[in-house]
């Protein structure tokens, strides 16, 4: 049973850790003086969402309900995103890319919160040393996140759109490449998770 419970959990990470890769690894292709995202981000947010369905439902981890929440703010605003810079204004323009930067801002709110979860997770097995690492590897990421976020920003001056399609998605990837170690990192652990039952005396007490 416990193993049964360690392989789900194993396989949500893992699944939550391609869609982090996912959601950077996008191909952007000019066409006809539009930049097309070949593989929207939207792609792994839809993993990220199922991955935690997986944690909150299969593996039955409550307290990953509000990531699971988040998650699914950020595939609905990055789905936006993509037909808006699609359909809409050119992935290059300043409201497309205020947007994609709102975006960002739930992301890394999403991530910091399922990152501070898994150490949660971590310290619950007993696991103190990938705890600690995680938690400070959790600070290295944000820290990261926001600097991408930054040349994304600076991107935004028309002048300046190039650092958009070349420079800043490299970048945002090299953020999640390194993200997605540390969630490998804990795929490879094999956690488990045992429901807390509550003494019904105690509460009668």
């Amino acid at each position: 049973m416990e193993t049964n419970v360690r392989d789900k959990i194993s396989s949500a990470y893992r699944l939550i850790m391609w869609g982090i890769l996912l959601t950077a690894a996008h191909i952007q292709v000019p066409i006809l003086g539009r930049v097309y995202q070949i593989l929207p981000m939207f792609i792994g947010h839809i993993m990220i969402v199922v991955g935690l369905t997986r944690l909150v439902n299969d593996a039955a981890i409550e307290y990953f309900a509000d990531s699971l929440k988040s998650a699914k703010m950020v595939l609905i605003a990055s789905v936006i995103f993509w037909v808006w810079s699609a359909f809409i204004f050119p992935y290059t323009n300043v409201l497309t890319g205020c947007i994609e930067l709102f975006v960002f801002v739930l992301e890394i709110a999403l991530l910091g919160e399922f990152l501070n979860k898994t150490v949660k997770l971590l310290k619950e097995n007993e696991k103190e040393k990938l705890a600690d690492k995680t938690r400070k590897n959790r600070m290295s990421f944000i820290k990261f996140y926001l600097g991408v976020m930054l040349v994304f920003a600076i991107a935004l001056v028309p002048k300046l759109s190039i650092i958009k399609v070349y420079a800043a998605p490299t970048l945002m990837l090299s953020v999640k490449i390194f993200l997605s170690l540390i969630v490998q990192n804990v795929a490879r652990c094999q956690v488990e998770y045992k429901k807390r039952e509550v003494d019904e005396n105690a509460i009668n007490s």
